[in-house]
């Protein structure tokens, strides 16, 4: 009887020792998930912001030439102007 008691006592603990193992093991693989997933997001975040700056640098472009276009146009009006006098 004893030894059928100590038998099952031993049993739970190993079964619970080995438990808490997976249990450690499951926590390791999830936070590696974790990881590589902030990666990616990471990545995608950097690619976001380069494609967001290339395209604030064509904005700008543009409105630079833009702007040279309406001083050249006003340079134009006025030697219009001054050659019909």
């Amino acid at each position: 009887m004893r030894k059928t008691k100590f038998f099952f006592i031993c049993c739970f603990l190993l079964l619970a020792s080995a438990s808490g193992v997976f249990a450690q093991q499951d926590d390791k693989l999830l936070q590696v998930l974790k990881d590589e997933l902030n990666k990616e997001m990471q990545e995608l975040a950097d690619l976001d912001k380069k494609e967001m700056e290339n395209e604030y640098e064509q904005f700008a472009r543009q409105y630079s030439e833009m702007k040279t276009q309406i001083n050249n146009d006003s340079i134009v009006a006025q030697l219009t102007r001054e050659q019909m006098r």
